[in-house]
């Protein structure tokens, strides 16, 4: 029987301080409120903490219940005998009172150390949200220093970055700090452009009565989809491109001369060398290409080049419907 009656003094002040501190828990229900009674929540005040409340609670229970026994068969007596006879059976209890102090001091520290987690973290995400968008800012920024530049005298060219092409070239999220270069991406561009500098070499130094049809078209729609994909709306604004249609397929030349085609694609080169340049890479242009392909102010043998894209729009007027002009 005694020893029922000692784990039901034990049980009881855990009971009560349950109880207790069930009243600063927060919850959908009782079960989730009944859990985070054991819980620390870095968000909230030291005293708001149903922990705290629980283990201050218990050594205090526990001193009324085992002093209530230790003093139940003794009556007051103010003397110095009865001070030491109070102290002589009280000495459980007030060990017992006294871990209040110790056990809110430690809940207190773990408090605190959550506190200080959380804010670590919380200061980590700012870094890496910072680094993220000042990493897109001096991409910005590094674009705006290059001055207008005109391309052969037929094309204008800006040099704006398209806020989407921080996207296609770059990996990240603010979450995750400051963006890695997406390699594959970098390489497809320059592959495509070493195609578009090879194929402008077959349709602009060939003869005009062996047209180069299949790789004019594919030079065009290579070229409109770099332009697209690093942001080159110029293209479209300041060249006059014909369109063709046939069999629901569309075929959009990018400008309608050698001086037009040799600008676009000069473009989007430069401007894709900028980019490298700001990243730290060397794009290489083709070995063997002509010169002209990349860089001059007046095209050699312009005029056999006209007469070259004359022939092949001829043909394709023939065999496609002109849908705009």
């Amino acid at each position: 029987m005694d020893l029922i009656y000692l784990l039901l003094s034990i049980a009881g002040p855990f009971a009560l301080a349950t109880l207790w501190a069930f009243r600063k828990s927060e919850g959908g229900s009782c079960a989730e409120r009944f859990s985070n009674v054991f819980r620390l929540n870095a968000n909230a005040g030291l005293y708001d903490q149903p922990l705290f409340h629980f283990g201050t609670a218990i050594p205090i229970l526990l001193f009324l219940v085992f002093g209530t026994i230790a003093w139940w068969s003794y009556s007051v007596d103010l003397t110095s005998e009865g001070f030491n006879k109070f102290i002589e059976i009280s000495k459980l209890p007030l060990a017992m009172l006294a871990m209040v102090v110790p056990t809110g001091a430690i809940i207190a520290s773990f408090h605190s150390t959550q506190q200080t987690a959380k804010q670590i973290v919380i200061a980590e995400q700012k870094s890496k949200s910072e680094s993220f968008y000042q990493h897109r800012k001096e991409l910005f920024d590094y674009f705006d220093r290059f001055e207008p530049h005109n391309y052969l005298g037929v094309l204008e060219a800006r040099y704006k970055i398209f806020p989407t092409v921080h996207q296609h070239f770059f990996s990240g999220t603010p979450e995750t700090g400051t963006p890695e270069l997406r390699v594959t991406e970098f390489d497809l561009v320059h592959r495509c452009l070493e195609e578009v500098a090879v194929l402008l070499e077959k349709i602009l130094t060939g003869l005009h009565y062996q047209p180069r049809f299949e790789e004019y078209r594919k030079a065009c729609d290579t070229i409109h989809d770099i332009c697209g994909y690093l942001g080159l709306h110029e293209i479209n604004k300041e060249l006059l491109c014909y369109e063709f249609e046939k069999g629901g397929a569309n075929f959009k030349t990018v400008g309608q001369n050698p001086e037009e085609l040799i600008a676009a694609f000069r473009y989007a080169f430069d401007f894709y060398d900028a980019l490298c340049g700001f990243c730290g890479l060397v794009p290489m242009r083709v070995k063997g290409v002509p010169d002209f392909i990349y860089f001059g102010n007046r095209l050699p043998n312009v005029h056999q080049m006209q007469l070259n894209i004359v022939v092949i729009l001829n043909v394709y007027r023939g065999e496609w419907n002109e849908v705009s002009a």
